[in-house]
């Protein structure tokens, strides 16, 4: 058997072009990457399914209060979006600015229009700047009430009362959706 030179033999005498372009590189990188579809495709699919879970289509309409727990119901529906009041059991929100104490609300020597001065004021504040930014669109009349299971309904009225008299008519309450099981 005869002495060789060492060095890479593998395919050396096959007479297929292509075998001998790569052999003649002297081991350098093919121009040709493989791409690994497998992989590509488990990761795509990894990823789609994370951004439907981060961004899905009703969005987000409310920001719950950590000072606020929403009531539950067995007949409830996605809302749409509106003016937030949201009432704890220490202050009523518009839009996340605090507007009134919730136990002025529950005072009986105060008249209605006293007690809700603020919110009214926010209210009208409110339809002018939808006014204003939509001129020739109908401001809408709705509003959205997110309030403590434990505040009493008394309270509730007399903000519902207050939205009725700034012409928002139709008023949403914010409920947690339970299964008939629970």
């Amino acid at each position: 058997m005869a002495i060789h030179k060492t060095g890479r033999r593998l395919f050396k005498f096959i007479r297929i072009p292509k075998v001998q372009r790569s052999l003649n590189n002297k081991g350098g990188r093919s121009v040709v990457a493989n791409l690994n579809l497998t992989a590509m495709i488990d990761m795509f699919t990894v990823l789609v399914t994370f951004l439907m879970m981060m961004f899905n289509a009703t969005g987000e309409i409310l920001s719950q209060d950590k000072d606020i727990k929403m009531p539950k119901a067995l007949n409830n529906k996605d809302l749409e979006r509106a003016i937030l009041i949201q009432i704890s059991a220490a202050t009523t929100k518009v839009e996340g600015e605090a507007v009134v104490a919730t136990h002025d609300l529950l005072s009986d020597k105060a008249s209605d229009d006293d007690v809700t001065k603020g919110l009214q004021d926010k209210l009208k504040k409110k339809r002018e700047d939808m006014k204003r930014q939509s001129p020739d669109k109908e401001p809408s009349h709705e509003v959205i009430i997110q309030a403590d299971s434990f505040v009493p309904y008394h309270a509730i009225k007399r903000v519902m009362m207050a939205c009725a008299k700034n012409g928002f008519e139709k008023i949403n309450l914010a409920v947690e959706g339970k299964s008939p099981a629970e």
